[in-house]
């Protein structure tokens, strides 16, 4: 089996958030170590593989962090790891959206690639407004509803945009579409 099909199971652990309490059940982590390791030398295939590896890369600590009841003490910390997560989950999409994009012939891979290349732009900033500011803005302002609900449609278009991406991965790694890598 090739590493770059270990890819789609990893961005699910990703993208899959089931919490309890204030602990991450399915956590990121483990996700952002297996895209790691399975994007390693698909850079030789297409370079935005290079893109996606590099933001799982850093996806790694500061999942690590987010992923705990850490962060409930600091919410300079907590707002900072927001951020940079929503950078490195638009990031890792994007980059292997391009990447398919790149590499596979098939027509109907390359449009659904181009969509979602779209739609991790949209959902990288979707959070990088909503994720920080539900934590900085006060449930008495008259912003609380309409950004509470901006966040909602966020995280929602992240787990439609994650879940697409991960079939297409799959899609494309049992057809066996992808070149070696």
């Amino acid at each position: 089996m090739q590493r770059i099909a270990w890819a789609p199971w990893g961005l699910l652990l990703v993208v899959l958030d089931l919490r309890v309490g204030l602990w991450d059940v399915l956590p990121d982590v483990v996700g952002y170590i297996w895209l790691v390791i399975a994007l390693a030398g698909a850079e030789r295939v297409a370079r935005p593989f290079l893109l996606a590896r590099s933001a799982a890369l850093v996806g790694v600590p500061v999942s690590l962090v987010a992923g705990t009841p850490l962060l409930t003490v600091s919410r300079p910390l907590l707002v900072a790891a927001l951020v940079v997560q929503a950078v490195v989950f638009g990031l890792v999409v994007y980059g292997l959206a391009t990447g398919l994009g790149q590499e596979v012939e098939d027509e109907a891979v390359r449009r659904w690639a181009a969509r979602l290349r779209v739609g991790a732009l949209v959902v990288g900033v979707l959070l990088l407004l909503t994720d920080p500011a539900v934590y900085l803005v006060t449930a008495s302002s008259a912003l609380a509803a309409p950004l509470s609900l901006l966040w909602l449609v966020a995280r929602l278009t992240e787990a439609v945009v994650g879940v697409l991406t991960v079939v297409l991965l799959q899609r494309v790694t049992r057809a066996g579409l992808i070149a070696r890598a």
